[in-house]
Parts: C-alpha cells; structure tokens; sequence
C-alpha cells in the first residue's frame, strides 16, 4: 500500500516516504528476528556470527555520537578485533546458541587419499626448499615443474614404490 501511495507523490516526498517507512518496518523486522531465534523462511536457524552480534549490541552507543557510518563500522572492527580472548570467547559461545551450531555433530573427516606422484612430492619438496640459495626467493612453480619432470623420468620400479606405499596408506585408512 505504501508503495501505490508513494508512487503517486513525486520526487522528494516519494523518497521521504519511503524512509520513513524503512524506519518503522526495520525495527519490527529486527524484533522478530530478536524473538524467532533468528529462523529463516527456509527453515532452520539462520547462522549469525559472533561479530554479527557485537555489532548490534555495539551499534547504538555509535548511533548516539553522531558517527558517519564508514567510521562508525572502522571503530566497531577495530574493537572486536582487539576484544580480550574471554569476551570474544562469550560472543562466539552466543552466536552458537543462537544458530543451534552447538547441538550439530562434528562432520568426520575422509582420511587423506594420496597418490604414489603426491607421496614423492611431499617427500622431495623440502629438500628443494632446503636447496635454494640464501638470498633468494623459492618458487613453489618452479620446484613443481622440477618434480614433475623427475617423476617423469623416473624408472619404472622407483615409481612403483611410491605408488605402493599410497595403496598401502589408502589400505590402512580404510580400517
């Protein structure tokens, strides 16, 4: 309805009505979210974050001293990045309650499935770094390209052994 009556004003008075609209539909938003436990349409709790929350706890005591929005937001990271381990510790104990991540169980993680070139590579690749010269910068391109051509002309019988020892760790993951 708002929008059938703002639409027939023209230019400045649509846009003060449509301010003022936002100014009152925002907080009733705000309180619903405040009251639902921050549910989404989709279903679920909707995930907030720690910050998330500071922020709007914080916000208001900025909106008072007149703030332009940019400092305002600097101030309020700069705070929580510098909150002591304890506090930041309670707000991320609040986000988790409030988007029910406390009550998820832990997702298993797949053991690691490496192949016999990966093996050789984690193997070789600090001996190369241990190779470059003082002074100067390593490159992690530069050291692929050169085990990818060792690998390559690698006999036969050297590569079946790091395919061997990947088979046997795939083995023994799977127990």
């Amino acid at each position: 309805m708002l929008q059938v009556v703002a639409s027939s004003l023209g230019g400045a008075r649509q846009q003060a009505l449509c301010i003022a609209a936002r100014q009152l539909v925002q907080p009733v938003v705000w309180q619903q979210q405040q009251t639902s436990g921050f549910s989404s349409e989709g279903g679920g709790p909707k995930r907030v974050s720690s910050y998330n929350l500071f922020v709007k706890a914080e916000w208001p005591r900025f909106k008072e001293q007149g703030l332009k929005l940019g400092d305002a937001s600097a101030e309020l990271a700069r705070q929580y990045k510098q909150l002591p381990p304890d506090q930041l510790a309670a707000w991320k104990q609040k986000a988790d309650e409030l988007s029910g991540r406390s009550e998820r169980p832990a997702k298993e993680k797949s053991p690691a499935k490496y192949s016999g070139y990966m093996l050789y590579v984690k193997d070789a690749m600090p001996r190369l770094k241990a190779r470059t010269p003082a002074g100067s910068t390593f490159s992690a391109q530069n050291a692929m390209k050169e085990l990818g051509a060792a690998w390559k002309t690698m006999p036969e019988d050297i590569k079946q052994q790091w395919k061997d020892r990947a088979e046997e760790l795939k083995a023994d993951s799977h127990q």
